[in-house]
């Protein structure tokens, strides 16, 4: 294939403010960012096969927020939240149902967060998470119509998932 390199000029900008509250550490910080990509690698059917493919032109902006509270000498409260928007801005001359212009890029969630509650202990650690992702469109490669393979444009549902760890150092 014809592909090149994937070209990208990004910036961000942000803040961390570290405080007090209720006589515990906390910590916010707040971050924008915005991405601009040339060739971005993608894949269509071409001659009955997937090929890869550089999509002309790609934008990404969102913001990212994250905040952490010590509320107890040995117990933390954190969580972070990230809303994402991203465009196809320029999809060339490829002929493909998942990259079009104006349409948002695949496998990318416009919001996901996590939370977590934490207990260090020294010798006991423990922890309960939770992550949160919103639904992305995913391309399905099942397609087969009359002996002619076929992407389409389909919506994963978003999902929730939760963790919980609990360490003991028997080496204290």
């Amino acid at each position: 294939p014809n592909l090149k390199g994937e070209n990208e000029a990004s910036w961000e900008v942000g803040l961390d403010q570290p405080f007090e509250i209720l006589g515990g550490p906390a910590n916010v910080s707040a971050t924008y960012f915005d991405a601009r990509t040339k060739g971005l690698i993608g894949n269509r059917v071409d001659g009955g096969f997937l090929r890869p493919f550089n999509v002309a032109r790609a934008e990404r902006d969102g913001i990212e927020l994250a905040a952490s509270w010590r509320f107890l000498p040995r117990w933390t409260l954190s969580g972070e939240w990230t809303w994402l928007e991203t465009e196809v801005t320029d999809a060339g001359n490829i002929g493909s149902t998942l990259f079009q212009r104006g349409r948002r890029l695949l496998r990318q969630p416009r919001h996901a967060g996590a939370a977590t509650l934490a207990y260090d202990g020294g010798r006991v650690r423990g922890r309960v998470n939770v992550n949160a992702v919103d639904h992305t469109d995913v391309g399905d490669f099942s397609g087969f119509d009359n002996g002619t393979f076929t992407i389409l444009r389909v919506r994963n549902g978003g999902w929730t998932k939760w963790d919980a760890a609990l360490e003991w150092d028997a080496t204290r």
